[in-house]
């Protein structure tokens, strides 16, 4: 499951937070959802932590883990960092 436009979105979402070389150096970690990333790398920005090429990592920890170590679900996580709302911010439109 990735079609063009999903993997077109998820490489715009990664240069916009200057993660560009993530789709060469760990492709696979595009299988992850644009919504949930988006909103794990809202929540360490707002707990001051940045993410970059060097620990890029933490934004694609098990849920279990993230959850254990920082007390809040993806769920919760997603709707309280909400991609779409961004989108529709951004560019008025929901993909």
């Amino acid at each position: 499951g990735l079609s063009i436009e999903n993997l077109k979105e998820k490489i715009e979402f990664y240069d916009f937070i200057e993660l560009h070389d993530l789709a060469i150096i760990d492709a696979k970690r595009l299988m992850q959802s644009v919504n949930l990333s988006y909103a794990r790398y809202y929540f360490y920005k707002d707990k001051e932590i940045k993410i970059d090429i060097k620990n890029y990592i933490k934004l694609f920890i098990s849920q279990k883990t993230f959850e254990k170590k920082y007390g809040i679900n993806n769920e919760k996580l997603v709707k309280k960092y909400d991609y779409n709302k961004y989108l529709e911010e951004k560019h008025g439109r929901i993909n």
